[in-house]
């Protein structure tokens, strides 16, 4: 089944909330709890917030700072003048 249009997939969701699931690949080796979508409750909460944290644009910032102090110099490229 496929459904074409924001609209009418917006209707979709409205009206059949409660029959639909979101599916998600199962990842439980490398994610024991799932994927966030697929928690529940304080789950749900605790890695939400880890990973609103982990993903602030201040955060990027800092690491971006540690990252450029850290930079060397390329090397020069070798000269073909002859």
């Amino acid at each position: 089944v496929g459904v074409v249009g924001l609209a009418l997939g917006r209707r979709l969701l409205r009206d059949h909330a409660a029959d639909l699931l979101p599916l998600t690949l199962k990842l439980e080796t490398l994610f024991p709890k799932g994927f966030l979508r697929q928690m529940e409750g304080e789950d749900h909460r605790k890695y939400r917030k880890a990973l609103v944290q982990a993903i602030q644009s201040d955060d990027f910032t800092a690491i971006e700072r540690s990252l450029e102090s850290k930079k060397c110099s390329a090397p020069a490229a070798p000269s073909h003048n002859r």
